[in-house]
């Protein structure tokens, strides 16, 4: 198991700007950057999964348990999690690798959320992702928003943040 953080970074868009932050938290930390776009599978259905379970999903659930500290960085989308996050979440949740709906089982993490919006929905996201992660057998060990983002902005402040619950 790799002590190096793995970072996930739950956004979509090229330009994202929790893609500018997990590239950033990337090099600080000497950490490893995978992109859960490139995870993308057919929305969840049970008729899908009873004819057949994505590799990709169980490769990727496989290549968290390869680290013990996550870090987990997501826009929000109206105060949750993008579609498409939550859909290769939805298919993770189903792989029993580690048992049922245990697929962060004894791992343990930090969820990051940025966001230019001064007051926003981002801390419902984080509140909600510790919850349900929680639930997955992760072991949350903090939550750091980053909000007010602008041109610009110093993301330092939040790296040490992050930093410090490793």
């Amino acid at each position: 198991m790799s002590t190096k953080p793995l970072i996930l970074l739950l956004a979509n868009s090229k330009n994202s700007i929790n893609r500018k932050f997990a590239k950033a938290l990337e090099q600080q930390l000497n950490a490893e950057l995978i992109e859960l776009v490139d995870y993308q599978v057919d929305f969840y259905c049970e008729d899908l999964e009873k004819d057949h379970f994505p590799e990709k999903i169980k490769s990727l659930v496989r290549k968290l348990h390869d680290h013990k500290t996550l870090i987990f960085v997501t826009p929000e989308h109206n105060g949750f999690v993008p579609a498409f996050a939550k859909n290769t979440i939805d298919w993770m949740t189903r792989d029993t690798q580690y048992g049922k709906n245990q697929f962060l089982k004894e791992l343990d993490g930090i969820i990051c959320c940025v966001t230019p919006a001064a007051k926003s929905g981002g801390k419902t996201v984080l509140e909600l992702l510790t919850k349900f992660f929680s639930f997955s057998g992760l072991n949350v060990k903090g939550a750091v928003l980053v909000n007010g983002y602008h041109d610009g902005f110093d993301f330092q402040p939040f790296i040490t943040d992050v930093q410090k619950l490793i």
